[in-house]
């Protein structure tokens, strides 16, 4: 006879069932049902569909799965390849018509998965009986398989190591705007009508993308309800959403399934990606859904929006950054400088410092179409972004990966100069590395740069009321060709504003700061529809604002017409009558202009018997001839060399501190951008003292200043 025998808490029989030693499926049904009823309650869901899987198997059907899902062959006698599970059940049933299947054991189960022993019986056409046990590591997704990988029966460990790897938790992706989104989807499900148009904005905006079935484009939210009603009066119960990107607060993408009452995995399911973003009262502003298959279009518009609105303060920064994933998505590597910083601290270290770029192009031949999406941003800055990324590809055998990575990358100019990769549940130590780095670059940053930021949001947003709130004053046009002057008058925003393409997206980079009224910007306009973004207007942008930081002058001038800006903004500060020592200043001024003019001969002379102290880690000599040589020698290697004053970070009658970037182009094409602090003290017009810092240095450089003024 066949017993199944059933035992308490304190190890004493419960139960004992007999059955005729012939009726083997009734009693592995009452083994499973009292499974199921006991222990494996708490996973009812992910025992179900394994028990489906097998039962499905026997009745010589396939079992459902995920479109993308994962089976692989670890046994050492490999009978497929990866991802040819199928054709492999095909020929067992052809070699082995009465082959049948049954569970021996369960080693684990839980909400992700379970790892089963089977033993499976049966005759070829030949007459060969053959009995063999394997081992399985299942996963699931709602009610299908999305993972199984096959062992041989006694690597019980190596299949225990692989499901407790599968089972780690990766962090979930939410931010506000995936809340809000999972509230909405709980009111639809509850047929909460008024919560549901309470968590819309007035003027919300629903634009379907989808290329055959779609409904174009909706405003308003009484619009959105008579539509969501339609839906649930054609059968759709729930929806269900998975987050696959956010960015900063208001923006998430998801994938949607809309459910009808019955949940089999072979019942109708429509499946979309979906975009929400939230306002600043967490109410949904706009919806955009897109094919399930069209995800580099649904990748586009997230990040389109993200620049637009939350991400505008460094849109430069995060163009650049997604330029270097769109060139991986390429099979190209991405644009980097020279000698740029690669290091890996992952625990399984894949590369070692300075070799990514090999690294990179393994990759390629490994995984032919690996493709890269940023998943979540978790922080960005002017000096670059911490992201955590998702890689998904096959090997050349049809081996499927996916894995999930941290990157710290920086940025100079418009390229790369540092990556650092963390395994993807290391944020703690990437996050206190980006904070070490950005502490380092000093954040240039006044009232009239912070105006200057308004200005681009609500271009971005074509906000005709938003633009005009920030201006109470005048502008002038400076560039050649198009001077022209006047106050900021509705007319002038209005073509500001609505006369530019509605694709240009304007960004805007801090050059030079004084004080706190007056910021000297690099303004660009983008063309956001096309796929490198290319810059369509550039120029340079002095902006000057009253107490209430509104802007009350701002100034156009040709983006290499830095000299001319430059002498604007000095000139403007000096009339601030925030300078206490204009002449400190102007004997700064006519110094840089000998060195940009590259007059080394004057400048030298200028310069002649002033005392040297270098305090930078790359020492340059001990004598000003060599601080003047130096100078010289970078200049032959960087021909367009110039040095821009970025702020000044104290003066008095003595002489000035100062954080100035050394700009130009290699004689190899390479932009560069070197930072330091330098403190100068005049004798008139000549040099008496010359101190050079790193940039982290800078309180140093500021306390060296007060000592030499106070001994002075």
């Amino acid at each position: 006879m066949l017993g199944i025998v059933q035992i308490d808490s304190d190890g004493r029989i419960a139960a004992h069932v007999v059955f005729d030693p012939d009726d083997i499926d009734a009693a592995f049904e009452e083994l499973d049902a009292r499974y199921l009823a006991g222990e494996a309650a708490a996973y009812s869901r992910t025992w179900s569909v394994i028990a489906q899987t097998y039962a499905t198997f026997n009745r010589r059907e396939l079992p459902p799965t995920t479109p993308d899902w994962v089976n692989i062959d670890h046994r050492r006698a490999t009978s497929f390849a990866p991802g040819d599970t199928t054709a492999y059940l095909r020929a067992t049933w052809d070699v082995a018509p009465n082959i049948n299947i049954y569970i021996e054991a369960v080693h684990r189960l839980s909400d992700v998965g379970g790892v089963i022993t089977h033993a499976a019986h049966g005759t070829s056409q030949e007459g060969f009986d053959a009995e063999w046990r394997e081992i399985t590591v299942f996963t699931v997704d709602g009610d299908l398989i999305n993972r199984a990988e096959i062992f041989d029966g006694a690597e019980i460990d190596a299949a225990l190591a692989q499901f407790d790897e599968l089972s780690r938790p990766a962090p979930r992706l939410e931010n506000a705007a995936s809340r809000v989104d999972d509230r909405f989807e709980t009111y639809f499900a509850a047929r909460n009508w008024d919560a549901m148009t309470e968590a819309m904005a007035d003027d919300i905006s629903v634009d379907d993308r989808r290329r055959v079935v779609n409904a174009g484009l909706r405003r308003g939210r009484d619009v959105e309800i008579e539509s969501m009603r339609a839906t649930a009066d054609l059968g759709v119960r729930e929806v269900i959403s998975s987050v696959i990107a956010i960015r900063g607060k208001r923006l998430a993408l998801s994938r949607n399934q809309f459910m009808g009452r019955d949940r089999r995995p072979e019942a109708f399911r429509s499946e979309v990606l979906c975009i929400i973003e939230i306002d600043a009262d967490e109410r949904i502003l706009a919806r955009v859904t897109f094919d399930i298959d069209d995800i580099d279009a649904a990748f586009k518009e997230l990040d389109a929006r993200y620049v637009a609105g939350e991400a505008a303060a460094h849109a430069q920064t995060w163009s650049v950054i997604l330029g270097g994933y769109a060139a991986l998505n390429r099979h190209e590597v991405p644009p980097t400088t020279p000698g740029w910083i690669n290091i890996d601290h992952r625990r399984g270290i894949a590369f070692a410092p300075g070799d990514m770029i090999p690294y990179i192009r393994a990759t390629f031949d490994v995984a032919p179409d690996v493709s890269v999406h940023v998943e979540a941003v978790h922080r960005l800055s002017n000096i670059g972004a911490i992201v955590t990324h998702a890689a998904y590809g096959s090997s050349p055998e049809g081996f499927n990966a996916e894995w999930r990575e941290i990157a710290l990358l920086t940025v100079q100019g418009d390229r790369v100069n540092r990556c650092e990769m963390f395994d993807d549940d290391d944020l703690d130590n990437a996050l206190a590395r980006f904070d070490e780095l950005n502490q380092r670059v000093p954040q240039l940053e006044n009232a009239a740069t912070r105006a200057r930021r308004r200005v681009a949001d609500a271009f971005n947003r074509r906000d005709l009321a938003g633009f005009l709130a920030l201006h109470d004053g005048r502008y002038e046009d400076r560039r050649r060709g198009l001077s022209d002057e006047g106050p900021v008058s509705p007319e002038f925003a209005r073509a500001v504003l609505l006369e530019a393409p509605e694709s240009w997206r304007e960004e805007t980079e801090t050059v030079a700061v004084r004080g706190d009224r007056l910021g000297l910007t690099r303004e660009r306009f983008r063309d956001s529809d096309e796929a490198d973004r290319p810059i369509a207007v550039e120029t340079l942008m002095l902006t000057e604002v009253n107490d209430d930081e509104l802007i009350s002058h701002a100034v156009n001038f040709d983006p290499d017409d830095i000299d001319g800006a430059m002498a604007e903004l000095t000139a403007r500060w000096i009339a601030s009558g925030e300078v206490a020592h204009p002449e400190v200043i102007e004997a700064q001024r006519r110094l840089l202009d000998l060195a940009n003019h590259h007059d080394w001969d004057t400048f030298a002379i200028r310069s002649a018997g002033a005392t040297y102290v270098g305090h930078r880690q790359l020492a340059v000599g001990d004598t000003i001839a060599d601080y003047v040589s130096s100078i010289r020698m970078l200049a032959s290697l960087i021909p367009d060399l110039w040095l821009a004053p970025v702020e000044i970070l104290s003066h008095s009658a003595l002489g000035v501190v100062t954080y100035l970037v050394v700009k130009g182009t290699s004689t190899e094409g390479s932009p560069i951008e070197l930072p330091l602090v330098i403190l100068v003290l005049f004798d008139g017009d000549r040099v008496s003292r010359v101190e050079t810092f790193d940039p982290a240095q800078r309180d140093l450089a500021l306390a060296r200043f007060q000592e030499l003024s106070q001994s002075s």
